[in-house]
């Protein structure tokens, strides 16, 4: 939505439908494949850098001073999930198939390194009343 404007349920009912389409479809799947991997990685890149614009918007609203705690539950997970990216394949062979293809994923962890950081370590103190 914050790329192409379009904020419309049937666009995105249309993909879903597309990607069904493929998990029973092989030749729609090949279809697909036959993609350069640089067109798919840059479409991944603008679509990653609006959801990464889109975190430090959220987490600017309504603030003034950015807290010391967001810029670990902000810059961490992107460290992280940016060391995991350019990590060499042979090293997530050591893990389980199922285990592997997630941990291989730079965005996957970085989702849930914020999501630990969010929630375990720098759970906000309730303050007494």
């Amino acid at each position: 939505m914050l790329i192409s404007r379009v904020a419309s349920r049937y666009v995105l009912s249309m993909g879903g439908a597309i990607m069904i389409g493929c998990a029973f479809t092989p030749k729609l799947w090949a279809l697909l494949t036959a993609i350069p991997p640089s067109v798919i990685a840059s479409v991944l890149f603008v679509a990653l850098a609006s959801q990464f614009m889109a975190g430090i918007d959220v987490m600017m609203s309504g603030k003034e001073k950015i807290e010391r705690r967001d810029y670990f539950t902000v810059g961490l997970p992107i460290l992280f999930g940016a060391t995991i990216s350019i990590l060499p394949k042979p090293f997530f062979q050591l893990f389980p198939t199922t285990m592997a293809s997630l941990l291989s994923n730079g965005l996957v962890m970085g989702i849930l390194s914020s999501l630990l950081l969010e929630h375990l370590f720098f759970r906000q103190r309730k303050e007494k009343h």
